[in-house]
């Protein structure tokens, strides 16, 4: 993976490894999203169950408030997908058209697919994600016999997708992230289960 530091490309790995055993084992994965401390000694997992569109902009509202009072030095997110093949169109990068396969998801020829994503930020404050995803197939009883690991990409930082948003697109400031750790703390457990959200270890102070 080029680009990408060493330390995410090898969380982008397990990651993927991770997302795809628990496949494999279960029929289904969780969505997920994990929070990487700044000082890289502990992850805060949570779990997002968000019933529809509507939850789901929930849900990363509160996730992108979280980022803002905690600052962590990444997120990793897994999930499964619909993916679209689609013909790369004239002038369009590798990032924008495997942005623009991922937005079909009731198309006749979609493709079921697994992945996983870290987002991050550089040495120089800018958001960065890269992407890693793998085909899913069944066999005729819906238990999954394969899956076939495509290539690994960049996320250009002009695509912001719900995930990649995330992440505040620039460094929060010390008053920013006060006012955001006090809507966090006066919210409480509530809120995060109001916007799906379930904390599979309490979050680290």
């Amino acid at each position: 993976m080029t680009d990408v530091p060493e330390r995410w490309a090898d969380q982008l790995r397990f990651d993927y490894g991770f997302a795809v055993e628990a496949l494999k084992k279960s029929g289904s994965v969780s969505q997920m999203v994990v929070l990487h401390d700044p000082d890289g000694r502990g992850i805060t997992p949570i779990l997002l169950r968000w019933r529809d569109r509507e939850a789901k902009t929930r849900g990363y509202s509160y996730l992108s408030l979280l980022a803002e009072a905690t600052e962590p030095a990444a997120f990793s997110f897994i999930s499964e997908a619909w993916l679209r093949v689609v013909e790369r169109r004239h002038g369009e990068s590798v990032d924008e058209h495997n942005t623009r396969a991922l937005a079909s998801s009731e198309a006749e020829d979609r493709i079921e697919i697994i992945y996983a994503m870290v987002i991050w930020r550089d040495d120089a404050g800018e958001r960065q994600a890269a992407f890693k995803a793998g085909d899913i197939e069944r066999d005729a009883s819906g238990t999954v016999s394969s899956v076939k690991p495509r290539a690994t990409w960049k996320v250009d930082d002009s695509i912001v997708g719900d995930v990649i948003g995330i992440m505040p697109e620039e460094v929060v400031s010390p008053s920013r992230r006060m006012e955001a750790t006090r809507l966090i703390s006066a919210g409480g457990e509530a809120m995060a289960l109001a916007a799906g959200c379930h904390f599979i270890q309490p979050p680290r102070n």
